[in-house]
Protein backbone atom coordinates (compact mmCIF):
# COMPACT_ATOMS: atom_id res chain seq x y z
CA UNK A 1 0.00 0.00 0.00
CA UNK A 2 1.11 3.71 -1.01
CA UNK A 3 2.06 6.08 2.22
CA UNK A 4 0.10 8.83 2.35
CA UNK A 5 1.40 11.44 0.81
CA UNK A 6 3.90 10.03 -1.41
CA UNK A 7 3.42 11.16 -4.98
CA UNK A 8 2.70 7.81 -7.47
CA UNK A 9 3.38 7.55 -10.99
CA UNK A 10 0.10 9.42 -11.72
CA UNK A 11 0.33 11.93 -9.40
CA UNK A 12 3.13 14.88 -8.67
CA UNK A 13 4.10 16.26 -5.18
CA UNK A 14 1.83 19.12 -5.79
CA UNK A 15 -1.52 16.33 -6.35
CA UNK A 16 -2.02 17.72 -9.71
CA UNK A 17 -2.45 14.56 -12.10
CA UNK A 18 0.59 13.65 -14.39
CA UNK A 19 0.82 11.77 -17.52
CA UNK A 20 2.58 8.08 -17.45
CA UNK A 21 5.25 8.50 -20.09
CA UNK A 22 3.83 4.59 -20.95
CA UNK A 23 0.72 6.00 -21.72
CA UNK A 24 1.87 8.87 -23.13
CA UNK A 25 3.68 7.35 -25.62
CA UNK A 26 0.45 4.96 -26.38
CA UNK A 27 -1.33 8.28 -26.91
CA UNK A 28 0.98 9.42 -29.86
CA UNK A 29 -1.75 10.99 -32.50
CA UNK A 30 -1.16 11.43 -36.40
CA UNK A 31 -0.51 14.84 -35.65
CA UNK A 32 2.98 14.05 -34.04
CA UNK A 33 3.98 12.24 -36.76
CA UNK A 34 6.76 14.05 -39.44
CA UNK A 35 4.37 15.96 -41.97
CA UNK A 36 5.97 13.92 -44.91
CA UNK A 37 4.73 10.80 -43.02
CA UNK A 38 1.31 11.80 -42.40
CA UNK A 39 0.92 13.35 -46.11
CA UNK A 40 1.79 9.55 -47.24
CA UNK A 41 -0.07 7.75 -44.64
CA UNK A 42 -3.04 9.49 -45.76
CA UNK A 43 -2.45 9.45 -49.65
CA UNK A 44 -3.04 5.73 -49.02
CA UNK A 45 -6.41 6.36 -47.70
CA UNK A 46 -10.09 5.97 -49.20
CA UNK A 47 -11.46 9.57 -49.93
CA UNK A 48 -13.97 9.09 -47.00
CA UNK A 49 -11.21 8.54 -44.69
CA UNK A 50 -9.09 11.49 -46.06
CA UNK A 51 -12.22 13.64 -45.28
CA UNK A 52 -13.46 12.90 -42.01
CA UNK A 53 -9.42 13.44 -40.97
CA UNK A 54 -9.94 16.84 -42.40
CA UNK A 55 -12.75 17.34 -39.45
CA UNK A 56 -10.38 15.71 -36.55
CA UNK A 57 -8.22 18.58 -35.75
CA UNK A 58 -7.13 22.10 -37.65
CA UNK A 59 -3.87 21.09 -38.39
CA UNK A 60 -4.85 17.93 -40.31
CA UNK A 61 -7.21 20.33 -42.06
CA UNK A 62 -4.91 22.39 -42.94
CA UNK A 63 -2.64 19.65 -44.39
CA UNK A 64 -5.38 18.26 -46.09
CA UNK A 65 -6.36 21.73 -47.82
CA UNK A 66 -2.80 22.60 -48.72
CA UNK A 67 -2.25 22.67 -52.94
CA UNK A 68 0.41 20.70 -52.51
CA UNK A 69 -1.34 17.69 -50.52
CA UNK A 70 -4.36 18.23 -53.06
CA UNK A 71 -2.49 17.84 -56.07
CA UNK A 72 -0.05 15.21 -54.90
CA UNK A 73 -3.84 13.51 -53.72
CA UNK A 74 -5.21 14.03 -57.40
CA UNK A 75 -2.33 12.29 -58.88
CA UNK A 76 -2.87 9.14 -57.05
CA UNK A 77 -6.35 9.03 -57.51
CA UNK A 78 -8.04 6.54 -58.87
CA UNK A 79 -10.96 6.84 -61.64
CA UNK A 80 -14.21 6.50 -60.25
CA UNK A 81 -17.92 7.00 -62.01
CA UNK A 82 -20.41 9.22 -60.04
CA UNK A 83 -24.04 8.17 -59.97
CA UNK A 84 -26.98 10.82 -59.88
CA UNK A 85 -30.86 10.88 -60.00
CA UNK A 86 -32.09 12.89 -62.17
CA UNK A 87 -34.38 14.83 -59.65
CA UNK A 88 -31.91 14.76 -56.57
CA UNK A 89 -28.85 17.11 -55.89
CA UNK A 90 -27.08 14.33 -54.34
CA UNK A 91 -24.30 12.77 -56.21
CA UNK A 92 -23.22 9.19 -55.68
CA UNK A 93 -19.70 8.14 -56.32
CA UNK A 94 -18.52 5.01 -57.03
CA UNK A 95 -14.86 4.23 -56.03
CA UNK A 96 -15.46 0.93 -55.23
CA UNK A 97 -14.15 -0.28 -58.54
CA UNK A 98 -10.94 -1.68 -57.28
CA UNK A 99 -12.81 -4.87 -57.14
CA UNK A 100 -13.03 -5.63 -60.48
CA UNK A 101 -9.33 -5.36 -61.38
CA UNK A 102 -8.39 -8.86 -61.19
CA UNK A 103 -11.89 -10.09 -63.05
CA UNK A 104 -14.70 -11.39 -61.72
CA UNK A 105 -15.98 -14.79 -61.00
CA UNK A 106 -18.48 -15.26 -63.30
CA UNK A 107 -20.27 -17.90 -60.51
CA UNK A 108 -20.04 -16.05 -57.81
CA UNK A 109 -21.95 -12.58 -58.76
CA UNK A 110 -25.50 -11.22 -57.53
CA UNK A 111 -27.82 -7.97 -57.61
CA UNK A 112 -28.82 -6.84 -54.62
CA UNK A 113 -30.07 -3.95 -52.74
CA UNK A 114 -30.00 -0.24 -53.98
CA UNK A 115 -27.10 0.81 -55.85
CA UNK A 116 -25.29 -2.41 -54.23
CA UNK A 117 -23.49 -5.16 -56.23
CA UNK A 118 -22.43 -7.93 -54.33
CA UNK A 119 -18.90 -10.27 -55.39
CA UNK A 120 -18.53 -13.04 -53.20
CA UNK A 121 -14.99 -14.21 -53.51
CA UNK A 122 -13.70 -10.17 -53.82
CA UNK A 123 -15.77 -8.70 -50.67
CA UNK A 124 -18.25 -9.71 -48.17
CA UNK A 125 -20.05 -6.47 -47.27
CA UNK A 126 -22.32 -4.87 -50.29
CA UNK A 127 -20.51 -2.15 -52.62
CA UNK A 128 -22.22 1.17 -51.54
CA UNK A 129 -22.37 4.20 -53.59
CA UNK A 130 -20.54 6.38 -50.90
CA UNK A 131 -19.42 8.69 -50.15
CA UNK A 132 -22.33 11.22 -51.38
CA UNK A 133 -22.00 15.28 -52.17
CA UNK A 134 -24.80 17.62 -52.86
CA UNK A 135 -24.61 20.06 -55.68
CA UNK A 136 -24.68 23.61 -55.65
CA UNK A 137 -28.73 24.81 -56.09
CA UNK A 138 -31.51 23.43 -53.75
CA UNK A 139 -33.93 23.06 -56.75
CA UNK A 140 -32.84 19.89 -58.76
CA UNK A 141 -33.61 21.34 -62.41
CA UNK A 142 -30.09 21.23 -63.44
CA UNK A 143 -28.31 18.71 -65.77
CA UNK A 144 -24.29 17.70 -65.23
CA UNK A 145 -22.48 18.92 -68.66
CA UNK A 146 -19.51 16.68 -67.91
CA UNK A 147 -16.34 16.78 -65.70
CA UNK A 148 -13.06 17.35 -65.91
CA UNK A 149 -9.97 16.63 -63.44
CA UNK A 150 -12.37 16.50 -60.74
CA UNK A 151 -14.51 19.59 -61.37
CA UNK A 152 -18.24 19.57 -63.01
CA UNK A 153 -20.42 21.82 -65.40
CA UNK A 154 -24.04 22.73 -64.57
CA UNK A 155 -26.39 23.65 -67.04
CA UNK A 156 -29.97 24.73 -67.39
CA UNK A 157 -31.57 21.31 -68.81
CA UNK A 158 -34.25 23.48 -70.38
CA UNK A 159 -31.53 25.05 -72.72
CA UNK A 160 -28.38 24.37 -72.08
CA UNK A 161 -27.43 27.07 -70.44
CA UNK A 162 -24.20 26.94 -68.06
CA UNK A 163 -25.03 27.96 -64.83
CA UNK A 164 -21.95 26.91 -62.46
CA UNK A 165 -18.81 24.72 -61.79
CA UNK A 166 -18.23 22.53 -58.64
CA UNK A 167 -16.10 20.30 -56.97
CA UNK A 168 -18.46 18.10 -55.47
CA UNK A 169 -16.15 16.69 -53.28
CA UNK A 170 -15.39 20.24 -51.48
CA UNK A 171 -18.83 21.27 -51.89
CA UNK A 172 -17.15 24.75 -53.97
CA UNK A 173 -18.89 25.89 -56.38
CA UNK A 174 -18.53 29.15 -58.53
CA UNK A 175 -22.05 30.74 -60.19
CA UNK A 176 -20.64 31.58 -64.16
CA UNK A 177 -21.42 34.95 -65.11
CA UNK A 178 -24.73 36.41 -67.33
CA UNK A 179 -24.08 36.93 -70.24
CA UNK A 180 -26.14 38.58 -73.58
CA UNK A 181 -28.74 36.15 -74.49
CA UNK A 182 -30.14 35.79 -77.45
CA UNK A 183 -33.80 34.78 -78.08
CA UNK A 184 -35.34 33.05 -80.93
CA UNK A 185 -38.64 34.05 -80.77
CA UNK A 186 -40.03 31.51 -82.92
CA UNK A 187 -38.08 28.45 -81.19
CA UNK A 188 -36.19 29.94 -77.98
CA UNK A 189 -32.55 30.30 -77.84
CA UNK A 190 -30.86 26.38 -78.07
CA UNK A 191 -27.00 26.57 -76.42
CA UNK A 192 -24.78 23.36 -77.11
CA UNK A 193 -21.99 23.65 -74.16
CA UNK A 194 -18.88 22.05 -73.33
CA UNK A 195 -16.42 21.97 -70.25
CA UNK A 196 -12.13 21.71 -70.44
CA UNK A 197 -9.13 22.25 -69.27
CA UNK A 198 -6.20 24.27 -71.23
CA UNK A 199 -2.98 22.23 -69.83
CA UNK A 200 -0.36 25.59 -70.85
CA UNK A 201 -2.16 28.30 -69.42
CA UNK A 202 -3.54 25.86 -66.38
CA UNK A 203 -7.70 27.27 -67.00
CA UNK A 204 -10.69 26.05 -66.98
CA UNK A 205 -13.04 27.16 -69.66
CA UNK A 206 -16.57 26.72 -70.65
CA UNK A 207 -17.44 26.95 -74.30
CA UNK A 208 -21.43 27.71 -75.21
CA UNK A 209 -23.13 28.26 -78.99
CA UNK A 210 -26.00 29.81 -79.46
CA UNK A 211 -28.28 30.21 -82.27
CA UNK A 212 -28.67 33.41 -83.16
CA UNK A 213 -32.38 33.33 -85.89
CA UNK A 214 -34.07 31.04 -87.62
CA UNK A 215 -33.58 32.86 -90.62
CA UNK A 216 -32.46 29.47 -91.77
CA UNK A 217 -33.12 25.58 -91.46
CA UNK A 218 -34.00 24.83 -87.55
CA UNK A 219 -32.10 21.75 -87.77
CA UNK A 220 -28.86 22.58 -89.63
CA UNK A 221 -26.87 25.27 -87.80
CA UNK A 222 -25.24 27.28 -90.48
CA UNK A 223 -22.13 29.89 -89.21
CA UNK A 224 -24.08 33.18 -89.77
CA UNK A 225 -26.42 32.06 -87.70
CA UNK A 226 -24.13 31.10 -84.40
CA UNK A 227 -22.37 33.15 -81.76
CA UNK A 228 -19.88 31.07 -79.72
CA UNK A 229 -18.44 32.41 -76.41
CA UNK A 230 -15.92 30.99 -74.19
CA UNK A 231 -15.67 31.98 -70.29
CA UNK A 232 -12.60 31.16 -68.14
CA UNK A 233 -13.73 29.94 -64.91
CA UNK A 234 -12.81 32.75 -62.48
CA UNK A 235 -12.70 35.64 -64.60
CA UNK A 236 -16.42 37.32 -64.61
CA UNK A 237 -16.78 37.45 -68.70
CA UNK A 238 -17.62 35.78 -71.58
CA UNK A 239 -15.58 36.11 -74.80
CA UNK A 240 -16.92 35.88 -77.89
CA UNK A 241 -15.61 33.74 -80.78
CA UNK A 242 -15.35 34.01 -84.59
CA UNK A 243 -16.83 31.01 -86.49
CA UNK A 244 -15.75 29.46 -89.96
CA UNK A 245 -17.75 30.36 -91.97
CA UNK A 246 -17.80 26.42 -93.19
CA UNK A 247 -18.92 25.53 -89.87
CA UNK A 248 -22.41 23.61 -89.45
CA UNK A 249 -24.34 21.35 -87.28
CA UNK A 250 -27.04 19.46 -86.07
CA UNK A 251 -26.74 19.07 -83.02
CA UNK A 252 -23.73 18.07 -80.23
CA UNK A 253 -23.57 15.39 -77.68
CA UNK A 254 -21.34 13.96 -75.20
CA UNK A 255 -18.97 16.73 -74.42
CA UNK A 256 -15.16 15.26 -73.43
CA UNK A 257 -11.74 17.32 -73.22
CA UNK A 258 -8.53 15.18 -74.08
CA UNK A 259 -5.17 17.02 -74.76
CA UNK A 260 -6.73 20.88 -73.98
CA UNK A 261 -9.36 20.01 -76.45
CA UNK A 262 -13.13 20.48 -76.04
CA UNK A 263 -14.40 17.39 -78.47
CA UNK A 264 -18.59 16.30 -79.02
CA UNK A 265 -19.75 14.13 -81.39
CA UNK A 266 -21.87 16.24 -84.17
CA UNK A 267 -24.23 15.56 -86.86
CA UNK A 268 -24.13 17.94 -90.13
CA UNK A 269 -25.86 17.33 -92.98
CA UNK A 270 -26.84 13.93 -92.31
CA UNK A 271 -23.38 12.60 -91.60
CA UNK A 272 -21.70 12.68 -88.14
CA UNK A 273 -18.22 13.20 -87.13
CA UNK A 274 -15.97 14.39 -84.08
CA UNK A 275 -16.11 18.10 -83.65
CA UNK A 276 -13.36 20.07 -81.56
CA UNK A 277 -12.68 23.02 -80.17
CA UNK A 278 -8.60 23.74 -79.91
CA UNK A 279 -8.48 26.34 -76.40
CA UNK A 280 -5.25 27.90 -77.66
CA UNK A 281 -6.18 29.04 -80.88
CA UNK A 282 -9.65 29.41 -79.85
CA UNK A 283 -11.06 27.67 -83.52
CA UNK A 284 -13.29 25.08 -84.47
CA UNK A 285 -11.59 21.74 -86.28
CA UNK A 286 -12.11 18.41 -87.25
CA UNK A 287 -10.80 15.18 -85.50
CA UNK A 288 -10.29 11.77 -87.78
CA UNK A 289 -12.96 9.52 -86.75
CA UNK A 290 -12.15 5.67 -86.13
CA UNK A 291 -12.64 3.08 -89.36
CA UNK A 292 -16.07 2.07 -90.17
CA UNK A 293 -17.72 4.38 -87.49
CA UNK A 294 -20.16 6.95 -88.39
CA UNK A 295 -20.31 5.40 -92.01
CA UNK A 296 -24.48 5.00 -91.60
CA UNK A 297 -26.30 8.07 -92.57
CA UNK A 298 -29.56 8.95 -90.35
CA UNK A 299 -30.13 10.60 -87.04
CA UNK A 300 -30.46 7.62 -85.39
CA UNK A 301 -27.67 5.42 -86.14
CA UNK A 302 -25.52 9.19 -84.61
CA UNK A 303 -27.36 8.91 -81.51
CA UNK A 304 -26.23 5.64 -81.03
CA UNK A 305 -22.02 6.61 -81.09
CA UNK A 306 -20.82 7.36 -77.40
CA UNK A 307 -17.70 9.29 -76.46
CA UNK A 308 -15.46 9.69 -73.30
CA UNK A 309 -12.12 10.21 -71.63
CA UNK A 310 -10.84 7.05 -69.96
CA UNK A 311 -7.50 8.14 -68.26
CA UNK A 312 -6.19 10.87 -70.86
CA UNK A 313 -7.78 8.39 -73.98
CA UNK A 314 -10.58 8.99 -76.00
CA UNK A 315 -12.68 6.75 -76.54
CA UNK A 316 -15.78 5.72 -78.82
CA UNK A 317 -18.25 3.26 -78.47
CA UNK A 318 -20.60 2.65 -81.81
CA UNK A 319 -23.75 0.26 -80.99
CA UNK A 320 -25.00 2.01 -84.55
CA UNK A 321 -23.98 -1.10 -86.60
CA UNK A 322 -26.62 -4.39 -87.13
CA UNK A 323 -23.63 -6.85 -87.81
CA UNK A 324 -22.50 -6.17 -83.98
CA UNK A 325 -23.71 -5.10 -81.40
CA UNK A 326 -20.96 -3.11 -79.32
CA UNK A 327 -17.34 -1.94 -80.78
CA UNK A 328 -15.26 0.10 -78.74
CA UNK A 329 -11.98 2.11 -79.51
CA UNK A 330 -9.53 4.19 -78.22
CA UNK A 331 -7.40 6.99 -79.92
CA UNK A 332 -3.86 5.69 -78.46
CA UNK A 333 -2.25 8.69 -80.41
CA UNK A 334 -3.96 11.57 -80.10
CA UNK A 335 -4.58 13.10 -83.32
CA UNK A 336 -3.29 10.27 -85.45
CA UNK A 337 -6.54 8.69 -87.01
CA UNK A 338 -4.40 5.62 -87.75
CA UNK A 339 -3.85 4.86 -83.89
CA UNK A 340 -7.52 4.54 -83.34
CA UNK A 341 -7.32 0.76 -82.27
CA UNK A 342 -10.74 -1.56 -81.79
CA UNK A 343 -10.34 -3.30 -77.93
CA UNK A 344 -13.66 -4.41 -77.64
CA UNK A 345 -15.89 -5.54 -80.21
CA UNK A 346 -19.08 -7.36 -78.15
CA UNK A 347 -21.19 -9.39 -80.39
CA UNK A 348 -23.92 -11.30 -77.58
CA UNK A 349 -26.67 -11.34 -79.56
CA UNK A 350 -27.45 -14.83 -78.90
CA UNK A 351 -26.29 -14.43 -75.31
CA UNK A 352 -29.27 -14.24 -72.49
CA UNK A 353 -30.12 -11.36 -70.71
CA UNK A 354 -27.58 -8.68 -72.81
CA UNK A 355 -29.53 -5.80 -73.65
CA UNK A 356 -30.67 -5.07 -77.45
CA UNK A 357 -30.33 -1.45 -78.80
CA UNK A 358 -30.02 1.39 -77.03
CA UNK A 359 -26.91 3.32 -76.30
CA UNK A 360 -23.43 2.40 -74.38
CA UNK A 361 -20.75 4.55 -72.67
CA UNK A 362 -17.72 3.15 -70.99
CA UNK A 363 -16.84 4.96 -67.54
CA UNK A 364 -13.93 2.47 -66.64
CA UNK A 365 -11.52 0.32 -68.55
CA UNK A 366 -9.58 -2.31 -66.58
CA UNK A 367 -6.21 -2.89 -68.46
CA UNK A 368 -5.10 -5.50 -65.92
CA UNK A 369 -7.97 -8.39 -67.23
CA UNK A 370 -8.60 -6.16 -70.64
CA UNK A 371 -12.01 -5.74 -69.31
CA UNK A 372 -14.70 -2.82 -69.71
CA UNK A 373 -17.88 -1.09 -67.75
CA UNK A 374 -20.17 0.28 -69.32
CA UNK A 375 -23.50 2.26 -69.11
CA UNK A 376 -26.56 1.70 -70.94
CA UNK A 377 -29.40 4.00 -71.98
CA UNK A 378 -31.92 1.27 -70.22
CA UNK A 379 -29.95 2.08 -66.81
CA UNK A 380 -27.86 -0.61 -66.79
CA UNK A 381 -24.17 -0.71 -65.68
CA UNK A 382 -22.90 -3.74 -68.32
CA UNK A 383 -18.95 -5.61 -67.17
CA UNK A 384 -17.60 -7.40 -69.99
CA UNK A 385 -14.61 -9.51 -70.29
CA UNK A 386 -13.93 -10.61 -73.74
CA UNK A 387 -11.66 -12.74 -73.22
CA UNK A 388 -13.96 -15.55 -71.45
CA UNK A 389 -16.87 -14.13 -73.59
CA UNK A 390 -18.33 -13.12 -69.79
CA UNK A 391 -20.58 -10.77 -69.18
CA UNK A 392 -22.67 -9.29 -66.65
CA UNK A 393 -25.53 -6.56 -66.19
CA UNK A 394 -25.57 -4.99 -62.66
CA UNK A 395 -28.54 -3.02 -62.55
CA UNK A 396 -29.82 -0.46 -60.77
CA UNK A 397 -32.39 -0.64 -57.93
CA UNK A 398 -35.83 0.71 -58.73
CA UNK A 399 -35.19 1.48 -62.41
CA UNK A 400 -36.48 -1.64 -64.04
CA UNK A 401 -39.84 0.05 -64.80
CA UNK A 402 -38.79 3.05 -66.07
CA UNK A 403 -36.73 1.16 -69.19
CA UNK A 404 -37.11 2.45 -73.07
CA UNK A 405 -38.32 6.06 -71.35
CA UNK A 406 -35.51 7.32 -71.02
CA UNK A 407 -32.20 7.52 -68.54
CA UNK A 408 -33.50 7.64 -64.99
CA UNK A 409 -29.35 8.39 -64.18
CA UNK A 410 -26.60 10.84 -65.06
CA UNK A 411 -23.78 8.53 -64.77
CA UNK A 412 -20.44 10.12 -65.63
CA UNK A 413 -16.38 9.00 -65.15
CA UNK A 414 -15.11 10.98 -62.48
CA UNK A 415 -11.55 11.60 -60.57
CA UNK A 416 -11.91 12.36 -57.06
CA UNK A 417 -10.35 16.03 -56.22
CA UNK A 418 -9.81 17.89 -53.41
CA UNK A 419 -8.24 20.80 -55.41
CA UNK A 420 -10.00 23.96 -54.16
CA UNK A 421 -11.77 25.88 -56.95
CA UNK A 422 -9.48 28.80 -55.26
CA UNK A 423 -6.71 27.79 -57.54
CA UNK A 424 -8.21 29.04 -60.25
CA UNK A 425 -9.70 31.98 -59.32
CA UNK A 426 -8.17 35.26 -61.65
CA UNK A 427 -10.46 37.98 -60.63
CA UNK A 428 -11.28 39.63 -56.83
CA UNK A 429 -14.25 39.42 -57.81
CA UNK A 430 -15.24 35.84 -58.84
CA UNK A 431 -16.85 34.63 -55.16
CA UNK A 432 -16.42 31.14 -54.15
CA UNK A 433 -19.37 29.62 -52.70
CA UNK A 434 -20.00 26.21 -50.14
CA UNK A 435 -22.83 24.06 -50.58
CA UNK A 436 -22.39 22.94 -46.80
CA UNK A 437 -21.62 26.38 -45.38
CA UNK A 438 -25.18 27.17 -46.43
Amino acid sequence: MRKKGVPNRFTGASGIKAVDPEIQHLETSLTDLPSHITIQILLRLPLKSILKCKCVCRSLKSLISNPEFTHMHFKEAKPGVMIRSNDSRTLHLLDQLDMFEDGVDKEKVHICGCFRIFINHICRNPWKLDPKFKLPFRESNYSVVNSCNGFICLCDPLNNNPLAVSNPVTGEFIRLPDSHRIHDESHGTLIYVGFGFQPKTNEYKVVRILKESPRRSTFLWYSKDLVVQVHTVGTSTWKNVVVDPRLFIRYLTFPTCVNGVLHWIVSHDWRGSILCFNFESESFEYLPSPPSVFKNNGITDIKRISMAELKGFLYICDSSSKDIPVVVWIMKEYGIGESWTKIFSVDTRGEHCWPLGGLYWPVKHFEKVDAILMFHSDNYFIYYEPKRSFFKSLMVHGTLMVRRTGSAYEVFPYIPSLISLKDVVKEDNVEILNVYSR
